[in-house]
């Protein structure tokens, strides 16, 4: 069985976000996750279909058969219209983790990656880039330092439900950028959904970061479809604000350096 791979390292991923910053160019990354994918198969487990119900439904189990229809049709959008999509590189430090933990690799995949067969059927048009996954939380742009580089000084808008603890940990000096907050709950639901793109739609500066998780993987086309620079950096975020939602950020993590304090 063929996979959807990553095809444009950490690296280049960088040196490509740093020319599209450098020179106003509009660019997209949506995440693609394992629980996008159980959303995008309609093959959650029980306790997944429990959470979405409690994230994104106020808790309403009648409406789950609806929501993954929207859900799904979402995350669809993402794949088709994306720059870049990331998927999980199930040859990086995470995955090797991952295996240690006794998960074998072609069950890895299986959570982790859509396959060409699967993907086909999203009907892209544009060339398919490949990111990973991770590379959010990479050195190079989930250290706010090395991040600092890639900006240069240039403003950010944040979009994720942790406003006040990035404020909080002072971000915007960390960065040397003038940095603007939307605060989206994290007890949005679905139907929120419109609300949340009337805010999104008052935006003004370029360099856009979202961290919205399923119900916000079209938003980066959506933005630079409008001249934006919108990229989906999910529990980064987290991280930036100071909370540990990840094992890796904890100290001694594998992506400790993202985590400020």
């Amino acid at each position: 069985m063929k996979y959807i791979n990553v095809n444009l390292n950490n690296k280049n991923f960088c040196l490509l976000l740093r020319h599209h910053i450098d020179n106003n160019i509009p660019l997209s990354l949506s995440r693609i996750g394992d629980g996008e994918l159980k959303i995008y198969r309609d093959d959650a487990p029980p306790w997944y279909k429990k959470r979405i119900c409690n994230n994104w439904l106020g808790g309403e189990a009648k409406d789950y058969e609806k929501a993954i229809i929207v859900l799904r049709n979402t995350i669809k959008t993402a794949l088709r219209d994306a720059d870049i999509l990331g998927f999980m590189d199930t040859t990086n430090n995470v995955s090797r983790a991952i295996r240690r933990q006794g998960v074998k690799p072609w069950a890895l995949q299986k959570t982790w990656l859509l396959t060409t067969e699967e993907f086909e059927q999203v009907g892209r048009k544009k060339e398919l880039k490949v990111c990973d996954h991770q590379v959010v939380r990479s050195e190079g742009v989930g250290d706010l330092h090395n991040l600092k580089q890639i900006l240069r000084g240039k403003d950010l808008h944040i979009v994720s439900s942790r406003s006040a603890q990035l404020q909080k940990n002072n971000i915007d000096s960390r960065l040397g950028s003038r940095v603007i907050y939307t605060q989206v709950p994290y007890s949005s639901t679905l139907y929120d959904k419109d609300s949340i793109l009337k805010k999104i739609d008052t935006i003004k500066e370029t360099v856009i970061i979202i961290a919205l998780g399923n119900i916000g993987k079209d938003i980066p086309p959506y933005l630079s479809s409008q001249n934006k620079i919108c990229l989906d950096f999910g529990a980064t975020v987290d991280a930036w604000a100071g909370l540990k939602t990840r094992p890796w950020f904890k100290r001694n993590g594998l992506q400790h350096h993202c985590l400020v304090t």
